[in-house]
């Protein structure tokens, strides 16, 4: 009972709700930890992550579609949540009367590739740092609902939301080279099996010049990929024989500077890196 903010606001809001209602969420601690739904004879955690309550009035319906979208300070859109479509969240179940999402704060990380062995993984999520946000909600064609979101820093640590900040810009900028590797490594795989078809799509038309054509590019396409991902790996053990290339290397450094806590290292070190 120690979160009464939404209380507090429907108290002061409730004769001019007409409809659909969207309070402006508690300011979030910007912690690392979880909370155990299950737990019994004993207390709960708080959700660790920006808690949004919204009220949804009888005309909603299962067909209904609900936007819940997150922005930073400069209008860039950093998260949206949605019950249909493409932004489909699983644990987003808006329904009539009272709705809470819990948001983690994270930044959507990079899918692996299959099959794909690199010695420091994938890139992962990461959170954003302190500071104010905004967010939307948005029922079917209606007006969305504005509210502010304020996240703040651990006070544990010294660090201080600067220092968070320069963090984020540095990750955000290590994930989208990261990603950009990624696309281009998936799009030599894509051409070398689109060379590798040809031959049998085209049949008894197929020109014999083409084979000899075929290697040559199959081979710039090898060395350029060689260069990006460690393509003789097929397992862990081999990174071991055979040196990591770009992509492993970002990821490597990306997981060294995705400290969650005091970010003062960072700022120092890994921050430097050019």
């Amino acid at each position: 009972l120690d979160n009464l903010s939404f209380v507090n606001q429907l108290a002061k809001d409730y004769e001019a709700i007409d409809g659909d209602y969207f309070p402006t969420p508690k300011y979030t601690y910007r912690v690392n930890g979880w909370q155990n739904k299950e737990v019994q004879n004993t207390g709960k955690n708080h959700a660790n992550g920006v808690v949004f309550n919204f009220w949804l009035d009888k005309y909603f319906k299962d067909s209904s579609t609900v936007e819940l979208v997150i922005k930073d300070k400069t209008g860039e859109v950093l998260k949206t949540i949605s019950n249909k479509g493409k932004d489909k969240v699983k644990t987003f179940k808006p329904e009539v009367g009272m709705n809470e999402f819990v948001w983690n704060m994270y930044m959507k990380g990079v899918d692996k590739i299959d099959k794909m062995i690199l010695w420091n993984g994938t890139v992962r999520g990461y959170k954003i740092p302190p500071g104010m946000y905004s967010a939307s909600l948005k029922v079917n064609d209606k007006e969305p609902l504005f509210v502010n979101v304020e996240v703040r820093k651990d006070k544990n640590y010294t660090a201080s939301d600067r220092d968070y900040e320069k963090q984020f810009d540095f990750l955000k900028t290590v994930r989208n080279k990261f990603y950009a590797t990624q696309e281009t490594i998936k799009n030599i795989k894509n051409i070398k099996a689109q060379i590798a078809q040809l031959k049998e799509l085209q049949g008894t038309s197929y020109p014999k010049d083409f084979d000899s054509l075929g290697v040559k590019i199959i081979r710039k396409l090898d060395t350029i990929e060689g260069n990006l991902y460690q393509n003789k790996a097929k397992s862990f053990q081999d990174v071991l024989n055979y040196p990591i290339r770009l992509n492993d290397k970002l990821s490597g450094l990306f997981n060294a500077a995705n400290q969650e806590i005091d970010t003062n290292a960072f700022s120092l070190q890994a921050g430097a890196v050019d």
